[in-house]
């Protein structure tokens, strides 16, 4: 896959490729050990208390991939009949989907899409803030496994070839990864964007596969 229109790997200079070894060398998200294991990073303190997502590891001090997408999904699972049994008795629209995403820099979770109750459900979120933080908390865990597995599948690449794999992963030192939420009664699909860390904006070219949840 090209990414942003970089499709030689002469066009990489040098000084991107630093930056590559010291991304893949120095400060991925987790790494990966034997068994399909996320390890935490020593100089990453991103998963330094785990307990913030309500869980503990089967392994202490380690946690694996399977356990944060598996227990991802259940908090969603949850979280989307919760979410409907708030917006039921308030009388609001619940056969148009909703599609939630935390507003970068004020944290704020808003309703993305074209929703005719669109203020009424960003304001269960100001009035409930255990609400809001449950939903950034399982956003933040869909979008530390697809961090990882991108940094791993990156890793791999640059073992084999180093130029080809930053111009490959070009994105993943310019752009900042995105989980957004799309909500109805039968259940949630998340789907993953990218945003220039300079600019804000989407980086259009940026697919990557989506996770859907059953609420029954």
């Amino acid at each position: 896959m090209l990414i942003n229109g970089i499709d030689k790997a002469q066009t990489i200079q040098p000084s991107v490729t630093r930056k590559a070894e010291n991304f893949n060398k120095e400060s991925p998200i987790i790494k990966k050990t034997e068994g399909d294991v996320f390890e935490k990073n020593t100089k990453n303190n991103i998963l330094k208390d785990m307990n913030i997502w309500g869980f503990e590891p089967q392994k202490k001090g380690i946690i694996s991939e399977e356990e944060i997408l598996s227990h991802a999904k259940l908090f969603l699972s949850k979280f989307n009949n919760d979410l409907y049994g708030m917006l039921k008795p308030l009388g609001i629209n619940t056969e148009q989907e909703i599609e939630l995403s935390v507003q970068a820099g004020s944290g704020k979770i808003i309703v993305k899409n074209d929703h005719p109750d669109k203020e009424k459900i960003e304001k269960i979120f100001e009035n409930h803030p255990e609400f809001g933080n449950e939903y950034r908390k399982i956003t933040s865990m869909f979008e530390i496994y697809e961090s990882g597995k991108e940094a791993l599948e990156f890793q791999k690449a640059y073992e084999k070839n180093q130029e080809e794999a930053v111009a490959r992963y070009y994105y993943l030192f310019h752009t900042n990864l995105s989980a957004d939420i799309t909500f109805t009664s039968e259940g949630a699909e998340v789907d993953f964007t990218r945003t220039d860390k300079k600019s804000g904006s989407y980086v259009s070219d940026y697919q990557k596969a989506s996770y859907y949840i059953s609420s029954k």
